[in-house]
């Protein structure tokens, strides 16, 4: 009677683990694991912002006001930037705007650092000041050379311009306002949304180098790639060691993973930043970077021009890489992009799922 009872109970408890083997198979198969890669500054954190805004619910007041150090943190440290690399560039500002230079530098030392990250604001008389600062022409000319002397974030303009309503009393950032914010990726975030009765999980890892590590940590079940490129840092450096061209850096990343560690996934391309690429072409030729490129200052020619030298790399010939041209701050534009996504995504599962031929 005993041993009879063992073995029920040893079936049981072999049926439980099955049954709980293939809950979980299908819920692997009704779930899409995308992976977002790129080098830093790349514009991948934006884009998962922008999953949370279209397929979330979006940014409650509590979780805006949460961003509110960042801004103030962003607004602060780029006009720091500005000021001193009109120091090293030999430039002076205006007399009248003496001591808001002074104020700059007072609130990016360490000890206000900590300070303002708590308070999380500027007020109006600060935010006048900043305005005195962002008008003046000396700085103007350093905003025009900022790739000789730093990697200013392409972000600076937007707060700079909108300096008033930020520091107005009643002030909650906007969608925009969070999009346009600038935080180092360190680690790996999650953003899990639903497309209809399928689970989106979009990893996020830090693109910088010393980040790239924990990307390995995530190359499990992953459904596709989502590779991130900024068109317009081109003739721009590194974050890191400010000698290696932004560009060829991504290029160099992008032969890692679509040659090396995602040989059999599909890959989707993201040329992203063309809001600023179309802007800085007409300025920056290409052949700067790449000087076989005859394609002149022309927006188009110019960006065909990168996505085929990221196509090139593709040494996997029955893999196709799917491209975008994006401008990850327009939730309208990836919106659109990420639908194509969605049934990109679709039909290589149907094709692995062996129904689709």
């Amino acid at each position: 009677m005993g041993i009879c009872a063992s073995s029920m109970e040893g079936e049981k408890t072999n049926n439980d683990i099955n049954l709980s083997i293939e809950k979980e198979r299908k819920k692997k198969h009704n779930e899409v694991k995308l992976l977002l890669l790129g080098a830093g500054e790349s514009g991948k954190s934006t884009i998962s912002k922008q999953m949370k805004i279209i397929h979330q619910s979006g940014y409650s007041n509590e979780e805006r006001k949460e961003f509110k150090p960042i801004i103030t943190r962003n607004i602060l440290d780029n006009m720091r930037v500005l000021l001193d690399g009109m120091g090293r560039l030999g430039m002076t500002i205006d007399p009248s705007n003496s001591d808001a230079a002074v104020m700059i530098k007072e609130l990016t030392s360490l000890q206000a650092s900590i300070v303002t990250d708590c308070w999380g604001e500027l007020n109006e008389d600060q935010g006048k000041k900043i305005k005195a600062l962002w008008t003046d022409p000396g700085v103007k000319q350093a905003m025009r050379r900022a790739n000789e002397f730093s990697t200013l974030p392409d972000s600076a303009p937007y707060f700079f311009d909108s300096i008033d309503r930020m520091t107005s009393p009643v002030y909650i950032p906007t969608d925009q306002d969070i999009l346009h914010t600038r935080v180092m990726t360190r680690g790996v975030h999650e953003t899990n949304f639903e497309i209809g009765k399928i689970k989106f999980r979009l990893v996020d890892v830090g693109g910088q180098r010393s980040e790239r590590k924990k990307w390995l940590s995530c190359f499990d079940d992953v459904t596709a790639v989502v590779f991130c490129v900024a068109l317009s840092e081109y003739d721009l450096l590194l974050y890191e060691d400010n000698s290696t061209n932004r560009m060829l850096e991504s290029l160099r990343v992008f032969s890692d993973v679509c040659n090396s560690w995602f040989v059999n996934t599909p890959i989707i391309l993201f040329l992203n930043k063309s809001d600023l690429f179309r802007e800085k072409i007409k300025h920056v030729d290409l052949s700067e970077t790449f000087p076989e490129y005859k394609g002149g200052r022309d927006y188009e020619r110019a960006s065909n021009y990168i996505k085929e030298r990221f196509w090139q790399i593709n040494k996997t010939e029955q893999k196709a890489i799917y491209s975008h041209i994006t401008c990850a701050t327009d939730t309208n534009n990836i919106r659109v992009v990420f639908e194509a996504v969605k049934d990109i995504i679709f039909t290589q599962c149907v094709m692995k799922a062996g129904l689709y031929s």
